[in-house]
């Protein structure tokens, strides 16, 4: 039963880390080309990004300190990651989904890159034992007993 919540927990981590689905396959490239284009370095950026726009939600945002200038250099780091990718290695990728599929297809490459960082974060061996530390608050028990409840 421990295991079993242990994987539910990971599985609830990776809800928003797949690919939204109703792309269209010039948005498709694109994704792929900046997944492909983009270096460990880069990936680390875009956890950063991850970590620094999600700390702002008002639910956590007193549990980080971070200052306008940490906010600030990431989102222009991050803004430099997307440029780079849309006028360097993804540039024909990039013309090619503008002209079929719209700007949606910039949208929905953007938001690959979203779940790629994401699934960098909750793939980290730390992050992903520290998620599964969970387990020590559950009562597997009652859990067991309710699964069994008539």
């Amino acid at each position: 039963m421990r295991s079993f919540c242990i994987l539910w927990i990971t599985i609830v981590c990776f809800i928003g880390t797949t690919k939204p689905v109703g792309a269209g396959p010039f948005t498709d490239a694109l994704a792929h080309c900046f997944v492909q284009s983009v270096s460990p370095d880069e990936r680390n950026a875009l956890v950063q990004w991850m970590f620094v726009a999600s700390a702002l939600h008002p639910a956590v945002q007193d549990m980080v300190s971070l200052s306008e200038d940490q906010i600030q250099a990431t989102n222009q780091k991050t803004a430099e990651l997307f440029m780079g990718l849309l006028t360097g290695p993804c540039l024909e990728e990039t013309h090619n989904a503008l002209n079929n599929e719209g700007t949606v297809a910039i949208t929905g490459s953007f938001t690959t890159l979203g779940y790629l960082a994401a699934r960098e974060l909750y793939a980290n061996p730390q992050v992903v034992v520290s998620l599964s530390n969970l387990a020590q608050y559950i009562d597997f028990e009652k859990l067991e007993a309710s699964a069994t409840a008539e």
